[in-house]
């Protein structure tokens, strides 16, 4: 099965048909448009179900971690190679990691391409990819008046799941489109998005658009890392 008419998605199991994937999230979309009134509550509301699924999902990736090595390795060799996925993360860049790297590749088949503290706020991270390259909304048309809508609130709250169960507590996560110019693949500073995204980096990539989902921790987590990143807890 190519990769245009397939997702990696419990590759364990193998490959989930993009064609049935699209289908149960238009109507999982339609479902929760038809239970709200504006696009706000839509995305909020499909951020709901994403969290649900990433409460879920760091289980599912751990466990299709080990199976993978167990399967090719011996059981030394099994232990050194599971035991990043077994553990829990402690640090925030750690865990933003896992999500950048192990997650994303579990979901996408790739790393996403930018990580990125915010200039604006030391609570505040960036995780970016080319929309081409994320399943969510490849076959999703959105109607001209439903605008700013952006189906990819459920990956913000996919990742806010996988936040939830690794004990990192977040303020908010949301999703954002960042338009790049045709040429010099620049952020558009007009467009409305965030302070803290006008000054992401973009990289070359072969859709127009940038999806940045923008992490804010809560104080709680903040002042936990403060306390680790002190010469006595190091």
């Amino acid at each position: 099965m190519s990769s245009s008419s397939s997702m990696v998605l419990f590759p364990k199991h193998g490959m989930v048909s993009m064609s049935s994937f699209s289908y149960l999230f238009s109507e999982l979309v339609q479902y929760s448009q038809s239970k709200v009134s504006n696009t706000g509550d839509l995305e909020r509301r499909l951020e709901e179900v994403g969290r649900c699924v990433g409460g879920s999902l760091v289980e599912l990736v751990q466990s299709s971690s080990s199976s993978s090595a167990s399967s090719t390795y011996d059981a030394k060799q099994v232990t050194k190679l599971a035991s990043p996925y077994l553990t829990r993360h402690t640090r925030l860049l750690d865990v933003l990691r896992y999500i950048y790297t192990t997650v994303w590749k579990y979901l996408f088949g790739k790393q996403a391409q930018d990580l990125q503290q915010s200039n604006d706020a030391d609570d505040e991270y960036m995780i970016s990819d080319d929309e081409v390259y994320l399943w969510m909304g490849r076959y999703v048309s959105v109607p001209k008046d439903m605008g700013t809508f952006n189906c990819h609130a459920f990956l913000a709250g996919v990742v806010r799941g996988v936040l939830d169960e690794a004990g990192f507590d977040t303020v908010r996560v949301t999703a954002h489109f960042v338009p790049l110019k045709d040429t010099a693949k620049a952020v558009d500073a007009s467009s409305d998005v965030p302070a803290s995204l006008e000054n992401a980096s973009v990289q070359q990539g072969p859709s127009r658009n940038k999806v940045t989902l923008l992490i804010k921790f809560s104080p709680r987590v903040m002042e936990r890392e403060r306390m680790l990143s002190t010469p006595e807890n190091n």
